[in-house]
């Protein structure tokens, strides 16, 4: 494991302002302009990402823990490799000395694919209390935290995920996927405050909701089923008995509607980053997109499904189903502009027009991610 003390020639426990002062005077004294030298380039490299957790107080708390624990291990090794005596309760209460065993090194490679078994599944509470004694049992492995931060997701508790990613990232330190869901979740509890002329200060707290994004995008769907109320439709495709009734302006005003949707339940912070609400630390299928695969073929029965999994499984992930809900509210919105109309059936808007709702919704969602990181 990196040591981002020494690299900055720091002691455990340095201030903000020791830290600050000692990247200055090393990132000064290794820049590769300033030293022209074979190995300086990599040494400002190694210098600014020690900075980089060092000045950043979740990144530095995960590791000044991660450190503890390395410590705690370190020593009590030590102690069973020089054969050291520990002091025991015996039967009758009387302390005895008895030499300390050396545990052999555990495999919990069938426990990692349980977990991955669990997540499949959507079983979080038995995932959650698996990988917790994972991380007690072998606290050296990343994989426990990262899904830890993952199911922390799934239940909208941001600032936890953010350290249970840390940690995973601290173990990891070139695990790309880690370290992008890592910064993910800081972003979602923090502001970026600008002090000065240069320098910025990151105040972390639980991001509340932004109302504006999230007035527009109403206002955006309610206009676009405004239109669909009030314009002459003529139909794109009659032989097509599902959507018979529809134009090209109906289908395209459902897929305007979607992308208003996702993109102001995202800018409004009601949903966390696409990435992140996906939970990929196992590499499993992203909720968000099975849940699209089916809403191809009807968004009723996608949410049906979703539904009883959640309930059976006693287990929803937030994001996915804030989602849910605004494209069938939206979806119920345009079945009544239909009825305004008198050449859209409203029963095949209510039936249908969930699908492509769902779509540009989701298509809206990683738009806004766009603009939000």
């Amino acid at each position: 494991m990196t040591d981002h003390y020494s690299i900055l020639e720091l002691k455990r426990g340095a201030s903000e302002q020791d830290i600050r002062a000692a990247y200055r005077r090393l990132a000064k004294k290794y820049h590769p302009d300033l030293d022209p030298s074979e190995g300086a380039k990599e040494k400002f490299l190694q210098i600014q990402s020690s900075y980089e957790v060092l000045s950043d107080p979740r990144r530095k708390a995960a590791f000044d823990g991660l450190v503890d624990v390395r410590e705690k291990i370190t020593s009590e090794s030590q102690a069973r490799a020089s054969g050291e005596r520990v002091k025991t309760a015996s039967y009758g209460g009387r302390e005895v000395e008895e030499p300390t065993r050396v545990k052999p090194k555990i495999n919990i490679e069938p426990e990692i694919l349980r977990l991955r078994q669990y997540v499949a599944q959507s079983k979080l509470n038995e995932a959650e209390e698996l990988a917790r004694a994972l991380t007690a049992r072998e606290p050296n492995h990343a994989v426990p935290y990262a899904l830890l931060g993952d199911i922390m997701i799934a239940r909208g508790e941001r600032g936890k995920a953010a350290e249970f990613y840390a940690f995973a990232t601290q173990l990891e330190p070139n695990n790309q996927d880690f370290a992008r869901k890592y910064e993910s979740a800081l972003r979602a509890v923090s502001t970026t405050v600008r002090v000065g002329s240069k320098s910025e200060r990151i105040v972390y707290q639980d991001s509340g909701v932004t109302y504006g994004p999230l007035a527009a995008g109403c206002g955006a769907s309610a206009a676009c089923a405004g239109y669909v109320a009030l314009a002459h439709h003529e139909p794109a495709l009659a032989s097509f008995a599902p959507i018979s009734t529809w134009s090209n302006t109906v289908m395209i005003m459902l897929l305007i509607a979607g992308v208003a949707i996702g993109a102001s339940l995202a800018l409004a912070r009601l949903i966390d980053e696409f990435f992140l609400a996906q939970g990929s630390s196992l590499s499993r299928i992203p909720p968000t997109v099975v849940l699209g695969l089916v809403a191809l073929a009807n968004f009723w029965l996608a949410a049906l499904i979703y539904v009883a999994i959640g309930l059976f499984q006693k287990a929803f992930y937030r994001s996915t189903t804030r989602v849910v809900l605004a494209v069938a509210a939206a979806t119920l919105l345009f079945s009544l502009a239909s009825q305004v109309t008198t050449n859209v059936s409203s029963i095949q808007t209510l039936l249908w027009g969930g699908n492509l709702i769902y779509i540009g919704a989701v298509g809206g969602w990683i738009i806004a991610d766009a603009f939000r990181n």
